[in-house]
């Protein structure tokens, strides 16, 4: 009996001794839960917000500032000369113009147009940047020849100061091109080490006097000719005319024609987007466009 209530004791006072543990981690928690202080609901107005990063996605990045010079330094040469003019050329031009300027301020310069020649060039260069990028190749090759022309400006000019501007543009562009080149081509490739060579001899009296034969006897002012307030791009020139309207018509399905039993079509697409560059950059009224229609008409006829 004795033994039977000690094992009972010892029973008790296990399930005590449990007890009081039991209870002390509750009161233990409980004093935990009562010193925390409560968990704040997140604002409705931060829940609401997007994360930074999508938030900075939202807003549009500003477009980077063109390299491209964009005011002419070379007046007209004579009664023939300036009449391209930028903002319009730029108005209607396409990606797959950029050649085709380059081409036409070519045939410019080799008629003394120089003030035009260098309108075209700005033209193509602005329009390689768009289509190509920044530090491309492409662009650094219509550089490249900017850059030359004003070196060729620069030969042509008297005045000290208006020669030292020239060079000054001369200078940068040739700069921007060579370390275009070396990022995009590498330091040792052709173009890289020609741009660099034209760059240390800019100021060379010997570049200069070099720069002189290939052009006519042209003596011009520097400046840059006034634009007109409002310039209309040449497309929307002939759509809104019911009689420029037509004759485009006219002209397509003429071109049409030519394609169809050319023996070059690459040169005919070619000379036909030359055709159009010089018409986009150097016609502002009807008039002008009137004979620029019955011109490249007379062209195409020459293609069959």
């Amino acid at each position: 009996m004795d033994r039977e209530w000690r094992d009972k004791g010892l029973l008790a006072t296990g399930v005590l001794v449990g007890g009081i543990a039991v209870l002390g981690a509750a009161l233990h928690w409980v004093d935990r839960q009562s010193a925390a202080p409560p968990e704040r609901a997140a604002p409705v107005a931060a829940a609401a917000d997007p994360p930074a990063s999508q938030a900075a996605a939202t807003v549009p990045a500003a477009a980077p500032a063109s390299t491209c010079p964009s005011d002419p330094l070379a007046a007209a040469s004579d009664g023939d000369d300036g009449k391209f003019e930028l903002r319009r050329a730029l108005a209607s031009a396409s990606p797959a113009q950029a050649p085709a300027f380059i081409a036409v301020a070519r045939e410019a310069a080799a008629q003394g147009r120089m003030r035009d020649a260098e309108v075209a060039l700005l033209a193509a260069c602005h329009i390689a940047e768009a289509s190509a990028g920044h530090d491309t190749a492409p662009l650094a090759d219509v550089k490249s020849e900017l850059g030359q022309h004003y070196v060729q400006l620069a030969a042509r000019q008297d005045g000290a100061d208006a020669r030292e501007d020239l060079l000054q543009r001369a200078t940068w562009l040739l700069s921007d091109s060579a370390n275009t080149y070396a990022a995009a081509l590498g330091r040792n490739a052709s173009k890289t080490r020609i741009a660099e060579e034209r760059l240390a001899a800019v100021r060379s009296p010997d570049t200069l006097q070099a720069a002189l034969p290939p052009l006519p006897d042209w003596t011009g002012t520097l400046g840059a000719a006034a634009a007109p307030e409002r310039i209309a791009p040449v497309p929307e020139l002939v759509r809104t005319d019911p009689d420029l309207a037509q004759l485009e018509r006219d002209l397509q399905r003429l071109y049409a024609q030519a394609a169809s039993v050319s023996r070059d079509r690459a040169g005919l697409q070619r000379r036909d987007a030359q055709a159009v560059a010089q018409r986009d950059a150097r016609c502002q009224d009807k008039a002008c466009l009137l004979r620029w229609y019955e011109r490249r008409r007379a062209q195409l006829l020459d293609e069959f």
